[in-house]
């Protein structure tokens, strides 16, 4: 349908350029004009235009107010103007466009048009595009409108567009027939796309593409929600992940343009991120949905992509990220903070089976500074994400923002003066080692709901002290416990709860004495 809305404009375009060579003495009015694209849609579509300027000598046509709805009401597009210049006269002779400039300019497009039946015979496929050479084509403040099938409508607003504009490109074997655009630049003010029921929207702000340049840049990215936490869980009868993510500064290097032309995907030598903030909340209160498949590994998802996709080498100059959960009987979140966090990823390639490697720098609850190294890979048969990271002193009490809503348990006090581990994680299960160099460590038993500690409470955190728990790692004479990361995958958890569950089962064997 698509191209034929193409064949059907290109035809009108000729239409109005004959008319301009042939018909030079003949009066011809907006409603003509309208006339003609009138009878060259067809059915189901309506056209009304303003004025027609036109210009012989100068080779030129302006259209003006140009409108083209559908029998059912909705308007599918609209133009304040429309100019062609330096029309190829030969060329509009052999009903083909050669022109200097076509200008589309304050226009408003609803993407349904694309989709709707006129009564054009013919098969798409047995048609073919005029000649169509445009040395300039561009088009002005504009505005698309996507419709859903959920009714939800995403916009993309403040549209500018330079282009070159070719039929028949000798110099692109692989391009497609139908049109052939080179020397691109394009603005985009702003992307507003809503999805899962409007629960969540997907934003873009000032994204700038340029072919000559092989870049591309967004000012801002959001991943948000217009609503509140606790009314989008409310929203719900199942469990599902609350992200607010934002991203500044995207920046794309060295694009290879002949694949991202050809539509088989992206491929870059460089990108950074210049602050990424994300913060994701689970709520176990609610059950997982049984009609839902398990949650897929990132690499697993990464690898599924119908299109191609690689980057050599990723910045990320800083980053904030949080991961917060609600137990199944709390009643607020427990909240791990990794702050400041800057990395570098290379070999990113989802058709590749080699490993993308991800080494990060950041800080343990804004306090205590974490390297990591991350290998993640996929191929036919599952996923595999190999991490060894280290932790310098970090003092142990600030770990109660996630352990005092999420285990009931409050660390007293603690000092860890060196922490080391090292584990592979697949689709099943997690396995490795984790060693630590600590002292002074202290906890209690806490109601999760106030914090208090009734009879029990307090009878289980002399236990937990006094028997249960080493207090200083070189008890036993050594200056390091070491533990085993023993871990099995609960299908439907989010990556990051899967890193977490596993490091606490490396931290539990350390610490306890059994």
């Amino acid at each position: 349908m698509k191209k034929k809305v193409l064949i059907i404009s290109a035809g009108l375009l000729v239409l109005i350029l004959l008319a301009v060579v042939l018909l030079p003495r003949v009066f011809i009015d907006g409603d003509t004009a309208a006339g003609w694209i009138q009878d060259g849609l067809g059915e189901p579509f309506r056209a009304e235009m303003g004025d027609i300027s036109i210009q012989p000598l100068r080779r030129s046509v302006v259209l003006s107010n140009v409108v083209i709805t559908h029998a059912d009401g909705d308007t599918l597009f609209t133009a304040e103007k429309i100019a062609a210049r330096g029309i190829g006269i030969f060329a509009a002779v052999q009903q083909n466009i050669h022109m200097n400039r076509l200008q589309v300019s304050g226009f408003a497009l609803h993407e349904a048009l694309f989709e709707l039946e006129t009564d054009q015979s013919g098969n798409d496929d047995e048609q073919d595009l005029p000649d169509v050479r445009i040395n300039r084509f561009s088009l002005d403040e504009g505005e698309i409108a996507i419709s859903f099938q959920d009714g939800q409508t995403s916009r993309i607003t403040g549209i500018f567009v330079e282009s070159t504009v070719n039929t028949r490109p000798d110099e692109c074997s692989d391009c497609s027939p139908d049109a052939y655009f080179s020397n691109v630049s394009v603005a985009v003010g702003f992307v507003r796309i809503p999805f899962f029921g409007n629960r969540n929207h997907f934003t873009v702000e000032s994204l700038r593409f340029n072919e000559r340049e092989q870049s591309l840049s967004i000012a801002k990215m959001g991943h948000t929600s217009p609503l509140s936490e606790q009314d989008f869980f409310r929203s719900l009868t199942y469990r599902s992940d609350y992200i607010i993510a934002g991203l500044e500064d995207l920046d794309i290097r060295e694009i290879d343009i002949q694949k991202l032309r050809t539509g088989s995907g992206l491929s870059a030598e460089y990108m950074s991120l210049g602050n990424l903030d994300v913060h994701v909340t689970m709520d176990l209160r609610y059950e997982k949905d049984p009609d839902t498949e398990a949650s897929t590994m990132p690499m697993r998802a990464f690898r599924d992509l119908e299109q191609d996709f690689s980057v050599r080498r990723m910045n990320v100059d800083h980053a904030d990220i949080r991961y917060s959960e609600y137990a199944p009987d709390g009643v607020r979140t427990g909240t791990i903070w990794f702050a400041s966090t800057t990395a570098v990823i290379t070999d990113i390639d989802n058709r590749s089976e080699e490993p993308a490697i991800i080494r990060a720098e950041s800080m343990l609850e804004d306090a205590g500074k974490i390297q990591v190294e991350i290998r993640m890979s996929a191929d036919d048969e599952g996923t595999l994400t190999e991490i060894d990271g280290e932790l310098g002193e970090f003092d142990v009490t600030l770990l109660n923002r996630i352990l005092l809503d999420l285990e009931g348990i409050r660390i007293k006090n603690g000092k860890t003066h060196h922490v080391d581990f090292s584990f592979a994680m697949n689709d099943i299960t997690a396995d490795g080692n984790f060693r630590a160099r600590y002292e002074g460590l202290e906890m209690e038993v806490v109601d999760k709901d106030d914090y208090g500690q009734g009879f029990f409470n307090t009878l289980e955190s002399f236990v937990l002290n006094e028997a249960a728990v080493r207090k200083n790692s070189e008890e036993n004479g050594e200056e390091y416990r070491e533990g085993t990361i023993d871990q099995d995958r609960v299908p439907e958890d989010s990556f990051f709860k899967y890193i977490w569950v596993s490091l606490r089962s490396g931290i539990i064997d350390v610490i306890v004495r059994l």
